[in-house]
């Protein structure tokens, strides 16, 4: 990649970019996407060159050297100023008397609480559509498809982060402590079964004998060997592993989804909720 010898500003995370804004991050220039990918850039979890996302907004443009120039400095805004009003003169009329109403207020609506806590919410978990966490006695509920990968993932941390309400629900508060992570049991190891192949004796074919009688058209005798009922001899032989040749065949068949895969599947919602194909997950 190219070397400059001046930086741009140091990035910021609490700063706004727009298409086509340079940061520097350890004497190394990255660039803004143009729409729809520009508002990843101001957003948590994108940060250039160190969170996992970030090729989904930046761009590396190459290195420079030097230390990053100054963020410029807004010029600070004039304060209004008040003009005084000359308000017009009018003959006095008689002001309406007017009965003061009080209005009934309504009671605040309230989610709903339960003195049950979900599981606290992990960071490391795997989250599925329906599944329930708590954060600071709060419950969230993970979205369904296709919000549900955004539940795992950095940036989208219930209650917290920026972007969180694009993967969970509030659905109320509880009180008590949240009950422990589900343990999955552990999965006993497959247990090779022998299977009792028959065996089969091979059966005769018939054979047909031409045979010539003194008659007007020849008459063919088939004469067939007697068939050998089927023998079944218990023959133990265990059950092998799955041959290279099905192997084979499993990735022929993914290998010709290729495309459909990295158009269907792996996807992500831009900042106006479009779904586009990632750059970063890819079935290569």
């Amino acid at each position: 990649a190219p070397t400059s010898s001046n930086c741009p500003p140091a990035f910021s995370a609490t700063a706004t970019y727009l298409a086509g804004d340079e940061v520097t991050v350890a004497n190394k220039i990255y660039k803004c996407k143009n729409y729809p990918y520009t508002g990843w850039c101001s957003t948590g979890g994108y940060e250039p060159g160190t969170s996992l996302n970030w090729q989904d907004a930046w761009t590396l443009e190459g290195t420079c050297s030097g230390q990053p120039v100054a963020q410029p400095v807004a010029p600070p805004t004039a304060a209004p100023v008040m003009v005084p009003v000359i308000a017009p003169v009018t003959a006095p009329v008689a002001a309406p008397v007017t009965v003061p109403v009080t209005a009934p207020v309504a009671a605040p609506i309230t989610a709903p609480t339960s003195s049950n806590c979900p599981p606290a919410f992990s960071a490391t978990a795997t989250y599925l559509a329906g599944d329930e966490v708590t954060v600071a006695n709060k419950i969230y509920k993970c979205k369904n498809y296709p919000y549900t990968g955004w539940c795992s993932t950095g940036g989208y941390e219930p209650g917290t982060s920026l972007n969180w309400q694009d993967a969970w629900t509030l659905e109320g508060t509880c009180s008590g402590q949240p009950v422990a992570q589900p343990v999955a049991p552990p999965t006993a190891a497959p247990v090779m079964v022998p299977v009792i192949a028959p065996v089969t004796a091979p059966v005769a074919a018939p054979v047909t004998v031409p045979v010539t009688a003194p008659v007007a058209a020849p008459i063919t005798a088939p004469i067939t060997a007697p068939v050998v009922a089927p023998i079944t001899a218990p023959v133990t032989a265990p059950v092998s592993a799955p041959s290279s040749d099905l192997s084979d065949l499993v990735e022929a068949v993914l290998d010709a989804s290729k495309e459909a895969i990295d158009n269907t599947l792996f996807l992500y919602e831009t900042p106006t909720s479009q779904w586009l194909p990632s750059t970063v997950y890819r079935y290569s």
